[in-house]
């Protein structure tokens, strides 16, 4: 007659939480359901400003331009080094 194998606790308690963790993704939804797209964003500043909402912005203009200036740090500035 062959005994039954006895588990550890430690290995029946991985083995819980392994289960456990597997059921509780299974409930999650598989896509995201928000909406984060740029006519969703909102903010408000320390003096009350706040940014339009998509509804209360004018359409795009076709005589306008726009330009954005960006400068990437390369290097000591960020270290406490002199450049």
């Amino acid at each position: 007659m062959l005994k039954p194998i006895r588990q550890s606790r430690s290995k029946s308690a991985l083995y819980l939480i392994f289960v456990l963790l597997l059921l509780a993704d299974a409930s999650l939804p598989a896509t995201n359901t928000w909406d984060n797209l740029a006519d969703t964003w909102v903010a408000t500043d320390a003096l009350g400003r706040r940014v339009p909402t998509f509804p209360e912005v004018p359409a795009p203009r076709t005589d306008r331009t726009v330009g954005i200036f960006y400068f990437l740090w390369h290097g000591g500035a960020c270290s406490g080094r002199a450049v």
